[in-house]
């Protein structure tokens, strides 16, 4: 890898790294799909310009009788709603499998309506039940694993996500409205006050996000306008895109409800969009820009609500239609910016140079709007048959040393790579490699999570095994995650791979158990809820993201194994972003060089000059002590701080260039050191000589 590449590698990465402080308009969900954002900023675009227009439909057991009321608004008005409610409620009994709502879902985003989704969960005995007085279902033992409640709470939620998935797949942004009107009490999720129901909140956002991958979901806080009750039950910023409230004015009234509106935009500083996700009586356009409440949206309940004539009577109805600052269905066409994206390559495939015999490999990294198809050309003519982002060409021969590229393609577009030749016979690839790379350290909840940043440099793409071990860790290692999460994404965020529980997909458990014994990784207990993907990348940087499913916290170990030791890519870094300290809060980092030729290993563990510009992050580690160790405990050499012997700063300054790592300041108390090394283990432990304990960078780098 050339060195201005490795420059603009090492400090994007860098930067994904340290920087966690996520703008609060932003979606909540990490790697939120491009859609999602699109529709935030719409609505907070139209924000005391227009207020949409919506519907709830029915809830038919059968999914066939959902749509009364808009054939109804269509005869009266001539308008289609610009939003549409659909309702889990029956999803989560498993007799009935006729509701379509993703199905039906997806066929509304495409007519260019907006979703939203609510959930009256049928839970407990009886079964169907969501009313608290009508059924035994209770929260707080949901949330205690192993009880039947906790079962049921999983297995259902699971249901739902299932069909979440298919909104997802489609590219459809879904306003999600969980656990509505919570603080009421009628419901069985509010039964049980606010620190329960947060904890509900919480743990369905990670199951969801973490296990799932709902990445298309902008998540909706909905509490009733009881005083105090928008700020008990706040699952907090890190959770909520949007607040909303539910509405139900005495009929013959249509107030605009402005003093609740301005409460909850102000509840967060105006950083959370505000809608209206429920309503009897629909508010009064005039009334409502009149006096400042600018809902994002109206959704009139159904049935009666609409029908009857009387709680919105036809000329009312037929005003606020055609009001002009009601947005319609149709006009969201052209208000609306597009959100159908078409394909963008992310990371293009990289040269390669080979001898002959040696597997090689292209790979490409793309986003916009799925699903993206992948066509590989060699030397401009369509290869059949490689259709995946990886192109494998096996043993390299002299006639494979031609060109290569590929196009990524959507239903909105297409693009093409630029070529890249393969080279077979050229110089020999260098003998030793970093082929194993690992880190140990306390996984924290949001800002505290264990993120690692992965550099793969060289040419071609490469297959790499990747675990997030916590309850498998061997030698009764005490305080683990007891359920870890592993996400691979791109410096963007965009999400490459994910798991939860390893050996969850019989099919994929036959590949990682085959890819632990070839690594020479220790095994994993069938059932345990470890993780680990088996992925193949191109050259470039990623980031590993680590946290416990629920945010439980502990120590976490991230293994990366190179899993094509004879290919033209190679491991050349790997950084942990951890919380340091002293006894049972040090990071341990583990490295493996393969082959007979020296190789230099660059170590640092960076605490104060992540405090300073351009940096400035707070709360870092203020004296960092790296020690390099073999296993059998014997410390060959050990740093703190970097610069006391000037001959030794020369070294680490003259390897810290080479690699294009960011400058150590002088005088600070980070520590450093380059040691030369041969085939073999070793292991650096970073952490605090005294109590302290704080933010440290520790990095490993193959020095060229």
């Amino acid at each position: 890898m050339n060195g201005p590449l490795r420059f603009c590698l090492h400090w994007a990465l860098l930067w994904v790294c340290l920087s966690q402080a996520k703008a609060l308009d932003a979606p909540v969900s990490p790697d939120a799909i491009p859609e999602v954002g699109a529709l935030l900023d719409f609505l907070e675009s139209v924000r005391g310009k227009y207020v949409l227009s919506g519907q709830q439909e029915t809830v038919d057991w059968f999914g066939t009788g959902n749509n009364p009321e808009f054939p109804y608004i269509l005869d009266k008005t001539g308008q289609v709603p610009a939003v549409r409610g659909f309702d889990f409620m029956f999803m989560s009994d498993d007799r009935n499998t006729t509701q379509r709502v993703g199905e039906r879902a997806i066929e509304w985003s495409e007519a260019g309506g907006i979703v939203t989704i609510c959930f009256h969960w049928f839970a407990g005995r009886p079964r169907e039940a969501f009313y608290t007085n009508s059924t035994d279902f209770n929260l707080i033992e949901a949330l205690k694993a192993g009880t039947r409640d906790n079962e049921e709470f999983i297995r259902e939620m699971d249901e739902v996500a299932e069909e979440l998935k298919k909104l997802r797949d489609a590219g459809v942004p879904v306003l999600w409205r969980p656990f509505h009107e919570c603080n009421g009490g009628w419901f069985w999720w509010g039964a049980k006050g606010p620190e329960a129901f947060k904890q509900a909140w919480v743990f369905m956002f990670d199951r969801f996000v973490e296990v799932h991958g709902l990445t298309n979901l902008v998540w909706c806080y909905n509490p009733t306008a009881q005083s105090g009750a928008l700020e008990a039950w706040y699952p907090g910023d890190d959770y909520v895109d949007i607040i909303s409230l539910d509405t139900y004015p005495p009929t013959g009234t249509h107030a605009p409800f402005a003093a609740e509106y301005q409460r909850f935009r102000d509840f967060r500083d105006g950083r959370k969009i505000v809608g209206m996700s429920e309503n009897g009586s629909i508010p009064d356009p005039d009334e409502m820009f009149r006096t400042g409440a600018y809902w994002a949206w109206f959704c009139t309940w159904n049935g009666d609500f609409t029908t009857d004539g009387i709680v919105n009577p036809v000329d009312f109805l037929s005003r606020v239609y055609h009001h002009p600052r009601v947005l319609t269905r149709d006009e969201l066409q052209t208000i609306r910016p597009r959100l159908d994206l078409p394909p963008s390559i992310v990371m293009p495939p990289v040269a390669a140079a080979v001898s002959p015999g040696d597997a090689v490999s292209f790979g490409v990294v793309a986003s916009g709007s799925p699903p993206l198809a992948y066509q590989w050309f060699r030397d401009g003519v369509e290869m059949f048959g490689q259709s995946a982002p990886n192109l494998s060409l096996g043993p390299a021969s002299v006639e494979d040393a031609v060109t290569y590229r590929v196009r990524v393609s959507n239903a909105n577009g297409s693009m093409m790579s630029d070529a890249v030749a393969l080279s077979v016979g050229g110089e020999p690839l260098p003998e030793s490699r970093l082929v194993n790379l690992s880190t140990r350290a306390f996984a924290g909840t949001r800002g505290d999570a264990m993120i690692a940043g992965l550099v793969v440099g060289g040419a071609g793409a490469k297959q790499l095994l990747i675990r997030a071990v916590g309850p498998g860790l061997p030698f009764s290692v005490a305080g683990v995650v007891e359920d870890p999460v592993l996400r691979l994404t791109t410096p963007g965020g965009t999400l490459l791979a994910s798991n939860d529980d390893w050996s969850s997909d019989p099919d994929e458990t036959v590949r990682l158990q085959e890819a632990f014994a070839e690594s020479g990784a220790f095994p994993l207990e069938l059932g345990s809820r470890d993780a680990a993907v088996l992925t193949q990348v191109p050259p470039g940087p990623y980031t590993i993201i680590v946290r416990g499913v629920a945010e439980t916290v502990g120590k976490v170990l991230i293994e990366v194994y190179d899993m094509e030791t004879g290919s033209g890519a190679r491991l050349v870094n790997l950084s942990t972003r951890a919380r340091v300290g002293s006894g049972e809060g040090v990071v341990i980092l583990g490295y493996v060089v393969q082959g007979g030729t020296a190789t230099d290993v660059l170590i640092r563990a960076v605490g104060p000059t992540l405090g300073e510009p351009p940096f400035a992050l707070a709360g870092t580690l203020a004296d960092p002590l790296l020690r390099l160790r073999r296993l059998d405990g014997t410390i060959l050499a050990s740093n703190a701080p970097w610069d006391d012997d000037p001959v030794a700063a020369d070294r680490v300054n003259e390897a810290g260039a080479q690699v294009s790592a960011f400058p150590l300041l002088p005088g600070k108390e980070d520590a450093a050191l380059v040691f030369p090394n041969a085939s073999g283990v070793l292991t650096a432990v970073a952490n605090s000589p005294g109590d302290g304990t704080g933010i440290t960078l520790v990095e490993v780098y193959e020095v060229p």
